[in-house]
């Protein structure tokens, strides 16, 4: 039987791998570490310490995991704010957090749904206009844009036609 000492650092062993391959939130490493657990049969004292640790070292930080997520995100495939927000929630980040991200940097919607959709536009040109009007709201919507940003956006694009 191994003492708690070699579990903590195996238990750290692991997590510093975790880590190995981006930034994590807090909530995906406690996840991660409790599947080790089972396996491992560590207590959950264990877990906490090293996610404890993890954090006093600076590897685990949702702040700085929120910052490279919404920078990750933006510079791949351009989402709407409230799409961020919805998927950072799934990685357990709290909305304080988020808001207070979103505060300091906010997005700019409006020129990333018209890249968007000057991306996508060229695939609708042969639909009749309704039509055409629709499939651009909802694409930019289920984008995650606010619809006030959609409207405007694709009132501009049909102006430029």
């Amino acid at each position: 039987m191994s003492s708690p000492k070699d579990d903590v650092e195996k238990a750290l062993r692991y997590g510093y791998f975790f880590l190995k391959f981006r930034p994590r939130s807090k909530k995906e490493m406690v996840i991660y570490l409790n599947k080790k657990s089972i396996r491992y049969r560590w207590g959950t004292s264990i877990v906490e310490a090293v996610v404890k640790r993890l954090e006093e070292e600076g590897f685990v930080d949702d702040d700085v995991f929120v910052r490279w997520f919404v920078e990750q995100r933006s510079s791949r495939k351009l989402k709407g704010e409230y799409a961020l927000r919805q998927e950072l929630r799934r990685f357990g980040i709290e909305d304080e957090r988020v808001d207070r991200y979103f505060l300091e940097h906010p997005l700019k919607e409006k020129e990333h749904a018209h890249t968007v959709l000057m991306r996508r536009w060229p695939r609708l040109g042969s639909l009749p206009r309704e039509k055409r009007i629709q499939k651009a709201y909802s694409f930019l919507l289920r984008r995650g844009f606010d619809f006030g940003v959609v409207k405007k956006t694709i009132a501009d694009v049909e102006k430029k036609e």
